[in-house]
């Protein structure tokens, strides 16, 4: 058999389809443009974000990287962790290595130290050798998707 008729029968690589983001991701997205008002006003919806997770209307200046969190698990039927910190997700759901972490899964991050009690909570959407791009609230005080260096990840972790 000549080489042109073995490339003519030889099948063409099945191509894997692309993964369709997770729930969590597609309704977290749904709130891209979310942001805070300035001054007296709130925004009805972080405030909203605020009463699933502590039962109280708060302002929408109240730090609500952890209630944007909660309030999308809540809103697909898992159980949060009732807090408004963003560490509280540490110990929520299961330890994900770097290497295996999906679009939808949440993502950790230290503020000011590894140390601190201070963190930072979102939905991974993507990264590269230097950042990762979290898809979160009260980034920027709006919901939107941002980059952070990849050295301040304390975790990922799946639902």
């Amino acid at each position: 058999m000549s080489i042109c008729k073995w490339f003519k029968k030889k099948k063409k690589p099945i191509k894997t389809p692309t993964k369709k983001p997770s729930p969590l991701y597609q309704a977290a997205s749904t709130y891209i443009g979310t942001r805070e008002i300035p001054g007296a006003k709130h925004n009805k919806k972080i405030q909203e974000m605020h009463k699933v997770v502590t039962g109280q209307e708060l302002s929408d200046e109240t730090p609500w990287c952890a209630a944007f969190v909660n309030f999308i698990l809540h809103a697909n039927g898992y159980k949060g962790t009732g807090s408004l910190l963003a560490r509280s997700f540490l110990k929520y759901g299961q330890l994900v290595d770097a290497e295996n972490v999906r679009q939808g899964d949440i993502v950790l991050l230290w503020r000011e130290s590894p140390n601190s009690w201070k963190g930072h909570v979102g939905f991974f959407h993507d990264r590269d050798s230097e950042y990762v791009y979290i898809l979160g609230g009260n980034q920027a005080n709006a919901v939107n998707i941002s980059k952070y260096k990849r050295t301040r990840i304390l975790a990922y972790r799946r639902v």
